[in-house]
């Protein structure tokens, strides 16, 4: 019963969550990638359709993911990008393609916390690969990096690789150095210059991420 509950409560949310998402598109049957790795309970909805994920679920283009409290959710991309969603997070695919020498990427986060380790769509030129949250958007090239919050404010860390660009209506910053980071106070402010994010972070950051 208590499961059950759960992921009716997932499937109410993110119903709400498809009505509010800005200039919806055209439904795609499209994969983007697979689920390899789960806890608790996640499901993907596109069309007012609900899926409950499983390892091996196919993520389509234009899915919204959803996933429950305690949960984790590891979705390997067709260019090889592994992407980790946490805790009771709504995230969007709204691009993913790629052919071997091209690709586009664009991921929407709504609300929660992931962590991506890019393939090779970020290692293109151009930086085709981003992802939009509410406050900012993140150019990627080669890396690994992390999008959460503490204290309810946003913020972004490079945990390895190339670096992300962070940029907002309020200006843009660019992190290089691996385990800095910056905030986000909101969509008209500028991100803050990068620093260093001290343990107790990182013990936060590795928590989010971690499967039980």
């Amino acid at each position: 019963m208590a499961a059950a509950f759960r992921i009716l409560s997932l499937l109410l949310t993110v119903m709400l969550t498809a009505a509010m998402v800005s200039n919806p598109q055209a439904v795609d049957d499209t994969r983007a990638g697979v689920v390899t790795r789960i806890q608790s309970s996640a499901i993907a909805i596109q069309d007012a359709a609900p899926r409950v994920l499983a390892v091996g679920s196919s993520i389509f283009i234009n899915d919204i993911v959803s996933t429950g409290a305690d949960a984790r959710v590891d979705i390997r991309m067709i260019d090889d990008t592994v992407i980790t969603l946490s805790a009771r997070t709504q995230f969007v695919v709204m691009q993913y393609q790629f052919d071997g020498d091209q690709g586009d990427a664009l991921l929407r986060l709504i609300t929660g916390t992931f962590r991506a380790v890019t393939g090779k769509i970020a290692k293109l030129e151009g930086r085709p690969f981003k992802v939009v949250t509410n406050v900012a958007t993140i150019g990627v090239r080669g890396t690994e990096f992390w999008v959460g919050a503490f204290k309810n404010v946003p913020h972004v860390e490079l945990i390895g690789g190339g670096g992300v660009t962070v940029e907002n209506a309020g200006g843009r910053v660019e992190v290089t150095r691996p385990g800095w980071g910056t905030f986000i106070k909101d969509a008209n402010t500028k991100p803050t210059k990068p620093e260093f994010w001290p343990k107790t972070m990182n013990d936060m950051v590795k928590e989010s991420m971690a499967f039980k």
